[in-house]
């Protein structure tokens, strides 16, 4: 279910709250325990203090739902409200004061993407998914191909000390304990 609204991310253990806007926060509360799991979230601040206290110190919270409205300027109410009554926000930047990037920026970052190519050019099929037709052209232009005897004994080189099946005992409570955490923040995030 979609629901449009301001979400809240809050550390039970020191009282700290992420506030931020979505057009689907179940998805997007989701999104942020992912990113914060493979220590990958754009916030340092937050990353450091789940690093620092784990997932049973979080809640993920839709705060409020609205199917219309500005949502940014209820954000931003949100973080000056939480400000002003000497409360801390993860929050590190007024979302409504967005830094324009400068022309050296701008270059720098183009210079770090050459040779990089996501899908077919500028044309990424992340959150996409091929036709019917298209899988089975794929399907076809795949038939007969083997990798050559160096590639398989690269693969078999790079696979070597890998847990494969049977899984062990350690992956399935890994992948157990991982499984139980994205359901406890999805159950509260659609509450």
């Amino acid at each position: 279910m979609n629901q449009r609204g301001i979400y809240a991310i809050t550390n039970v253990l020191t009282g700290t709250v992420y506030y931020g806007q979505s057009v689907n926060m179940t998805s997007r509360l989701l999104r942020h325990a992912r990113n914060l799991r493979h220590r990958k979230h754009d916030n340092p601040r937050l990353q450091r203090s789940w690093d620092k206290h784990g997932t049973e110190a979080f809640t993920f919270k839709p705060l409020w739902i609205m199917p219309f409205g500005d949502l940014t300027k209820w954000e931003v109410a949100c973080i000056a409200g939480r400000r002003a009554t000497g409360g801390r926000c993860y929050n590190m930047q007024d979302p409504l004061r967005v830094e324009p990037v400068c022309a050296e920026t701008r270059a720098k970052l183009s210079l770090s993407k050459l040779g990089h190519q996501s899908g077919l050019g500028n044309k990424s099929m992340l959150g996409q998914k091929h036709t019917a037709e298209t899988r089975a052209k794929i399907s076809k232009a795949h038939i007969g191909q083997k990798h050559t005897a160096e590639t398989r004994a690269k693969i078999s080189k790079a696979r070597i000390g890998k847990k494969r099946p049977p899984f062990s005992d350690e992956w399935r409570a890994n992948i157990s304990a991982a499984m139980l955490d994205w359901h406890r923040i999805k159950k509260s995030a659609t509450q």
